[in-house]
């Protein structure tokens, strides 16, 4: 091949004196077979006009430029098909909508199609949306994602919570009651009422006995304020007598036998010739007569009280017999009580809770009541037997009739309530002491 290619006739002389391949050793280099068939790449050409108007395309290759142009031409067609597009998407709405505005819209057929609502079917259309604030409480909507339109839901009872409309009375298990009410005439003591704090409603707890330091029976308070007695020993003047039995028995209990205690300083006589009696009381209290009741009345500094009330009886009935049918207001009936013979030798009965003494002679019947007042502790119960026991008649009674005062009673007024307290000054007769 390489013999083909060389030149025919054509010699080349080796310079002498130049070592190197002869003629027969020249090598000719040509392209190589894979890049043999390659598209020649083309040369941009400018175009020129002759004088002539004919293009000169001088020292330019022959073939066209289609590089720019063929850019403008996919352009253009890619515009005319977005084109095409388009006005296939508007006629084809639009011959949605001319066919299906012809259709008339059918009430239950499962489609909701104009110019159809949820008002106007129900069956095909879903309802809008609720709006709140439009005062419509709407499915959708509750009293917490809504509560301007509805209202809260009734309260559960049970669920531990006390919520509007319920109360303590409806459902105790959510609220608690509430306070009580003094003054309502009930006293509830499961809510905290008492006596203590309202009287009005509550009756006063069983009185305890007061304070009695040397246990003689007569209280801490009788020995200092009356009888002058040493609280701390249980016989104060040492004569081997009790306090006690000395005070019931009329004797000083402050001085050696046989003093005697209308003697003692903290003891003096009541005498009252128009109810006919007289008696020891305490020097210190002040007395008081209430002669439309038949009633004198003896309080203490801490307003305690012994009421002495005058009745009258039938000399032929016993004192038990007209105990037992007496209607003397306040007084508790009882079956069982003590008949004994005061220290003056007058029948007495004396009731189980040592705070009323009954003492009779013949027609009359006197009755002594130790009142507590709001006081809940005992102080005065020797003081009232004391008095009890040293009652005596002197006279006769001066009763009062119907014509003498208006109110009383036939015989004799009943005693008023044993928790009254009656008010006015303190006086005592000019016949008191004696």
């Amino acid at each position: 091949m390489v013999d083909e290619l060389k030149p025919s006739g054509l010699g080349l002389d080796k310079p002498s004196g130049v070592s190197g391949p002869s003629k027969e050793d020249t090598e000719i280099h040509v392209i190589p077979d894979a890049f043999y068939g390659a598209p020649a790449k083309l040369k941009p050409t400018r175009r020129t006009e002759s004088s002539a108007g004919q293009p000169n395309t001088e020292g330019r290759s022959s073939e066209p430029n289609i590089t720019a142009e063929g850019k403008k031409g996919k352009l253009g067609v890619l515009i005319v098909l977005l084109a095409i597009i388009i006005l296939l998407l508007a006629g084809g709405t639009a011959a949605y909508v001319l066919f299906f505005s012809k259709q008339k819209a059918v009430c239950g057929d499962g489609t909701c199609s104009m110019p159809e609502t949820f008002e106007s079917c129900p069956k095909d259309c879903e309802p809008p949306p609720p709006v709140c604030g439009d005062d419509k409480c709407e499915k959708s909507e509750n009293h917490f994602s809504c509560p301007d339109d509805c209202e809260p839901p009734p309260p559960v009872c049970g669920d531990r919570s006390c919520e509007a409309g319920e109360t303590f009375e409806s459902c105790p298990k959510d609220c608690e009651p509430p306070p009580p009410v003094c003054g309502d005439d009930k006293c509830e003591e499961n809510r905290g009422e008492t006596f203590a704090n309202c009287p009005q409603d509550c009756e006063p707890p069983p009185p305890e006995q007061a304070l009695d330091t040397d246990s003689d029976g007569l209280t801490d308070v009788e020995e200092n304020e009356i009888f002058g007695s040493d609280p701390n020993s249980a016989n104060s003047d040492g004569d081997s007598y009790v306090d006690l039995n000395e005070v019931l028995n009329l004797f000083d209990p402050a001085k050696r036998d046989p003093a005697r205690l209308i003697d003692n300083p903290g003891i003096t006589v009541y005498r009252n010739e128009d109810y006919g009696i007289q008696m020891y009381r305490p020097k210190s209290w002040n007395v008081r007569d209430i002669p439309a009741e038949q009633t004198v009345q003896f309080t203490s500094a801490t307003s305690e009280n012994i009421k002495v009330t005058l009745y009258r009886k039938s000399p032929q009935e016993s004192l038990a017999d007209w105990f037992a049918k007496a209607p003397i207001e306040g007084l508790v009936k009882v079956d069982r009580f003590e008949n004994l013979i005061n220290r003056k030798g007058y029948e007495q009965i004396i009731t189980p809770d040592r705070r009323t003494v009954f003492v009779s002679n013949d027609g009359m019947v006197v009755g002594l009541t130790y009142d507590l007042a709001s006081e809940l502790k005992i102080r005065y119960r020797v003081t009232l037997s004391m008095m009890a026991n040293s009652l005596e008649f002197i006279g006769e009674a001066k009763i009062i009739e119907p014509s003498d005062a208006e109110g009383a009673t036939s015989v004799l007024p009943s005693s008023p309530s044993f928790n009254q307290i009656e008010e006015g000054s303190s006086t005592e007769g000019a016949a008191d002491e004696g």
